[in-house]
């Protein structure tokens, strides 16, 4: 028995099965309309298009596990379904740790119109920021911050005072200084990763914007991550100090590593309205 929808949902292609060979003008035009078999207390109908080549339709609204009947033709239709939200033109970001790459990418979310919270543990720095000073200097990154304040697109908070939901993106931008050895120390990530899950319950999507060695992300996902809902996304930065404002809205490849569909989407509509290609890859060669 299928319930209605909750929410609207984009257009999306899917995939079709059809029980035999069928051709579009076998339902009788080239929009068909179909009726839905069961759906109880209405009498709905969603018109699909049906694309004989791929053997594929293309939905306004979309429903897990249901079988439409075509309203002209005893041939049922079977479709395999994949709900997709409908994007929002901004989303909830909360950027960890304020150093360069953090205070960088939370002023250039701010600008591009998403919700931001900064979050650092160093509660001088958050004060600096709160008060119109900001304590890196980097060409244009001052002004941005202070409009973003003013138009109440950024905060700023300290670790211990985060009161809200950290959002729908959480990008982990703290320091990963070097060891004696030479290996990269990752305690301030795993201690940021570690304040998250006790913050943020459900489900959440983990950008990691921190330098951290290839094979790291599968790690933390294996230990650290293992009993959440989180999902884990590798988005490294390529900043050029001196550049570095220019370089987020101007940068020539957008590199998101993961292997889940939505949280990649999530990733790139950060990055909404920036004109560079994307390089989908895994979160081990995303770290590279």
């Amino acid at each position: 028995m299928v319930s209605p929808p909750h929410k609207r949902l984009e257009p999306v292609k899917i995939a079709a099965v059809l029980r035999r060979s069928q051709r579009s003008e076998d339902f009788g035009s080239p929009r068909a309309d179909f009726r839905l078999a069961q759906w109880p207390g209405r009498r709905s109908r969603l018109c699909f298009h049906a694309d004989c080549r791929p053997k594929c339709v293309f939905a306004d609204i979309l429903l897990s596990g249901i079988s439409l009947r075509p309203g002209k033709c005893s041939t049922v239709l079977f479709v395999r379904f994949q709900a997709i939200p409908q994007r929002r033109s901004h989303l909830k970001v909360s950027v960890i740790g304020l150093g360069y790459v953090g205070s960088v990418a939370a002023a250039g979310l701010a600008k591009a119109g998403h919700d931001v919270l900064g979050i650092d543990v160093d509660a001088e720095w958050i004060e600096s920021y709160r008060n119109g000073r900001v304590p890196i200097f980097e060409p244009n990154l001052a002004e941005i911050i202070h409009d973003a304040s003013d138009d109440g697109k950024l905060q700023f908070s300290h670790v211990d005072q985060v009161s809200t939901p950290l959002g729908d993106a959480i990008l982990v931008a703290t320091g990963t200084p070097t060891n004696e050895d030479g290996t990269v120390d990752l305690r301030p990530v795993e201690t940021a990763l570690s304040w998250i899950k006790k913050r943020q319950p459900g489900e959440a999507v983990i950008v990691m914007k921190s330098t951290v060695a290839p094979g790291t992300g599968e790690r933390v996902r294996q230990t650290l991550l293992n009993d959440t809902a989180f999902n884990y996304v590798s988005n490294p930065e390529f900043l050029r100090e001196g550049l570095a404002i220019h370089d987020w809205f101007n940068p020539d490849r957008i590199v998101v590593g993961g292997d889940d569909q939505r949280a990649l989407e999530t990733v790139k509509a950060l990055y909404r309205g920036i004109d560079a290609p994307y390089v989908i890859t895994d979160i081990t060669s995303a770290e590279m």
